[in-house]
């Protein structure tokens, strides 16, 4: 396991920080990621900043998602643009919010295409048997596709960012959580 270290922390605020490295044919493959998480009145920011150093360009790809809890499969509803394309175990309600079902209804999951340079942000219906509410989800950068995922007890939406990194960079991203009601 990694060690994370708290760099700084506020009332409504934490900075963590990890870092790690390996050898392979004499190369070293090393990374540091710090997190930041803060409060607001109305939601959170989760940022993350990670410094790759590595002697060549590498692919990156992350999925930045919170777990919602939930008290059956299809308990969280989602709305999605538009243009947006559900394959796996989504469907579309009547209500227009789209939910995980499968015939198991162990789990399921569902890749969302369509949202390619999309730069706003997707609602999350939370289960209305555990409080219920409504949080909208955003990241400060354009989309490429979603991956929606579930069990019966949580559930999660989650962005892809893919890139080239290109050597010794580092660079940084936000997730927003808003509560709109």
């Amino acid at each position: 396991g990694l060690t994370w270290e708290v760099v700084e922390q506020g009332q409504a605020h934490l900075v963590m920080r990890t870092r790690d490295a390996i050898w392979r044919r004499g190369l070293e493959f090393a990374y540091e990621l710090t997190r930041t998480v803060r409060l607001r009145d109305d939601g959170l920011d989760s940022i993350t900043t990670l410094a790759l150093r590595t002697p060549w360009n590498h692919p990156l790809s992350w999925f930045p998602h919170a777990f919602w809890a939930q008290t059956a499969l299809d308990a969280t509803g989602y709305t999605l643009p538009e243009a947006a394309i559900a394959t796996g175990s989504a469907v579309k309600d009547p209500d227009g919010f789209w939910r995980l079902r499968t015939r198991s209804g162990i789990g399921g999951s569902a890749v969302v295409t369509g949202l390619w340079g999309h730069c706003g942000a997707i609602d999350c219906r939370l289960d209305p048997a555990l409080g219920g509410g409504t949080v909208r989800m955003a990241i400060d950068r354009p989309w490429d596709h979603l991956v929606l995922w579930a069990s019966p007890s949580a559930t999660s939406a989650e962005p892809q960012l893919a890139r080239m990194w290109p050597r010794q960079d580092t660079a940084s991203w936000t997730m927003s959580y808003t509560w709109l009601e």
